[in-house]
C-alpha cells in the first residue's frame, strides 16, 4: 500500500518480489521478474552523462550495509521511458545476522527534479531572450579574472548598448521593444562561440565575455557585432527601424583587480563610445 516502489532479492541479487509501484515504474511484473538479476529489472543511468550507475543491491550485499545511488540518477523502464529516482538498498538479515537478501526502495522524483532544474535555469537566465542574465555573467567574469591571475591568460569583456531602442519603445510600445530585443539576441547568439558568454543585463544592454581572447581580437569581434546590429532592420506593423549599438571593450589580464572593475571599465568605455 505504500507509495514507494519496493523490490526484494535473495542473497545472490535475484528478484523475489516487486510491489505494485515497482511494477509500474520498472515495467516488469513480479511473475516476469522473479529469478532475474536485479540489474536486469532495475536499470539505472546518470541523467547527465548517460553512463550506467553501479548496482546498489550488489554493493549492499557485498558490503552488508545500506547504500544509496548517486544524485541525478534515472531509472530506465522496460519500454525505454525514464524516471528520475532516489533510492536506497538495505540488507535483509536472519535473526543470527546472516544476510539472506536485500530490499530496494525507490520513488519517482521526476517532477521535483524538473522543477529544480527550471528554477536553477530561471535564476541564471533572462526570461525574455533566454540569454545569460547579469548574475550568470558576473559568475563567468569572476572565473575569467581568476583564470587570468592564475594562468596569465587574457580575456575580453564587451558592454553593448543599443542606440535606437528608446525610439522603438516610444513609437510602438514596450511589446515592440521586447520583440526587437528577442530578434537581436538571436542574431548576436549566432556571432559568438559556445565557450563565450552572451548576456542581457536588462533593457537594451548586453554583455559578452570572450574567453581566451586578446584585446586586438576583441576589438575585431566588437566591430563584427556592431556590423551585425547595424545591418539588422526591425519591422513592426508599418514601421521599419534601423538599429545601432555602442560597444565598450575592456581586457582582463593577470593585473585585473576584480570582475566588477573589469565590467565597470567596459561600461565606461561604452558610455564614451555612445
Amino acid at each position: 500500500s505504500i507509495g514507494d516502489a519496493v523490490i526484494t532479492t535473495d542473497a545472490n541479487g535475484c528478484v523475489d518480489y516487486l510491489n505494485p509501484v515497482a511494477e509500474r515504474l520498472t515495467g516488469w511484473t513480479t511473475i516476469e521478474a522473479q529469478g532475474e538479476a536485479v540489474e536486469t529489472v532495475f536499470q539505472v543511468i546518470n541523467e547527465i552523462t548517460r553512463e550506467k550507475v553501479s548496482d546498489p543491491v550488489g554493493r549492499c550485499l557485498a558490503e552488508g550495509k545500506a547504500v544509496g545511488i548517486p544524485a541525478q540518477s534515472a531509472l530506465v523502464r522496460r519500454d525505454g521511458r525514464e524516471f528520475s529516482i532516489d533510492d536506497s538498498a538495505a540488507p535483509i538479515r536472519e535473526r543470527d545476522g546472516a544476510v539472506v537478501g536485500a530490499v530496494l526502495v525507490f520513488h519517482d522524483v521526476s517532477r521535483a527534479r524538473r522543477m529544480a532544474r527550471e528554477l536553477s535555469w530561471q535564476a541564471r537566465h533572462d526570461r525574455l531572450t533566454g540569454l545569460a542574465n547579469r548574475t550568470h555573467f558576473e559568475e563567468a567574469l569572476r572565473l575569467a579574472v581568476d583564470d587570468a591571475r592564475e594562468n596569465d591568460h587574457e580575456h575580453v569583456v564587451l558592454y553593448l548598448d543599443l542606440d535606437q531602442f528608446k525610439v522603438v519603445n516610444d513609437t510602438c510600445g514596450h511589446v515592440a521593444g521586447d520583440e526587437l530585443v528577442r530578434q537581436l539576441a538571436l542574431r548576436l547568439r549566432g556571432r559568438v562561440r559556445e565557450l563565450d558568454t552572451l548576456a542581457r543585463f536588462g533593457g537594451d544592454e548586453f554583455g559578452v565575455l570572450l574567453v581566451g581572447c586578446r584585446l586586438d581580437q576583441g576589438r575585431r569581434i566588437a566591430d563584427k557585432l556592431q556590423e551585425t546590429i547595424r545591418e539588422f532592420q526591425f519591422s513592426w506593423q508599418d514601421h521599419v527601424f534601423d538599429v545601432g549599438a555602442s560597444i565598450g571593450v575592456a581586457v582582463i589580464t593577470s593585473r585585473s583587480q576584480s570582475a566588477s572593475t573589469a565590467l565597470s571599465a567596459a561600461d565606461i568605455a561604452c558610455h564614451v563610445a555612445k
